[in-house]
């Protein structure tokens, strides 16, 4: 299965932007395999870190990763579906 492992791949990802979102209480892999991962992809790329677990489940996690997909691919805001306002 080390075929399709990601880190065989994310060096090849130029020109694309690559968004890396990462927990610090993640339980199945520790920071050096996180950080080796990041260093693996090639330019351009975001890395950023978040106070929660493997799941992601931090608001903040959810709204950086809609901003990028909005910036990146155009997708729609998501602030009208949370009933928020003035963030991202």
């Amino acid at each position: 299965m080390s075929a399709l492992d990601a880190i065989n791949y994310v060096p090849h990802a130029a020109p694309t932007l690559l968004l890396f979102q990462f927990s610090n209480f993640e339980q199945y892999f520790n920071e050096a395999a996180m950080q080796r991962y990041a260093r693996a992809a090639s330019e351009p790329k975001l890395s950023k870190w978040y106070d929660t677990g493997h799941e992601l489940n931090d608001p903040q996690a959810l709204l950086d990763r809609a901003a990028w997909l909005h910036k990146q691919l155009g997708i729609g805001s998501i602030i009208p579906f949370l009933n928020l306002k003035d963030h991202v």
